[in-house]
């Protein structure tokens, strides 16, 4: 119990940075140190102490191509749509079948396996812990007027990972047409006989 505690509140301390950029990572040695029960507590916890010094990325003010993988990041959006519960591992084992080598890796906050090289996923543990999350569709803010864009991009689009570009949205990266192009292209229509 006190070591735990003690490598709690050593991430607590000094890892707040690893969060940001790395979370899994805090993840994974966060599930070494205390088990599947401290993880959540602890993370609740990381995120409370983020403030707006450390300026998380904002998605909708700043390319996703300018941020590494694996950020900590905000999107501030409205959930469109909700799917049925999906299922995934919790907790499970890793084996190395030629050496027989065992790991237990954590599954929570991330949608795909990484594992180490000659590691699989031994399906057949006991330690296997099978959960359910719900998955949300979510959009960015519809018909968001241009000055809110505006005080958003000053507040949360700056730094080290750059702006969006005017006239950019998140989804596309790519400038709109004018109306003059438009109507430039409506111009050369060819003429039809009649």
């Amino acid at each position: 119990q006190h070591v735990v505690t003690g490598i709690v509140l050593s991430i607590m301390e000094s890892s707040l940075e690893d969060f940001i950029h790395n979370p899994l990572k805090v993840l994974q040695t966060l599930f070494k140190g205390g088990g599947i029960g401290h993880v959540t507590n602890v993370i609740e916890c990381l995120m409370a102490r983020l403030t707006s010094k450390h300026k998380l990325p904002l998605l909708n003010a700043v390319s996703p191509d300018h941020v590494p993988s694996g950020t900590l990041v905000r999107f501030r959006g409205m959930i469109q749509d909700q799917f049925d519960p999906e299922f995934y591992l919790k907790t499970f084992s890793i084996i190395n079948r030629e050496t027989g080598e065992k790991d237990h890796c954590c599954g929570m906050y991330t949608d795909s396996i990484d594992l180490k090289p000659g590691f699989e996923v031994d399906y057949d543990s006991s330690d296997n812990i099978t959960d359910d999350r719900q998955t949300l569709y979510v959009v960015p803010i519809p018909g968001e007027t241009p000055w809110v864009k505006h005080l958003t991009k000053q507040d949360h689009g700056e730094g080290q990972y750059g702006t969006l570009s005017e006239g950019m949205s998140v989804e596309t990266n790519r400038s709109k047409r004018s109306l003059d192009e438009v109507e430039e292209d409506n111009d050369d229509e060819m003429e039809v006989e009649r």
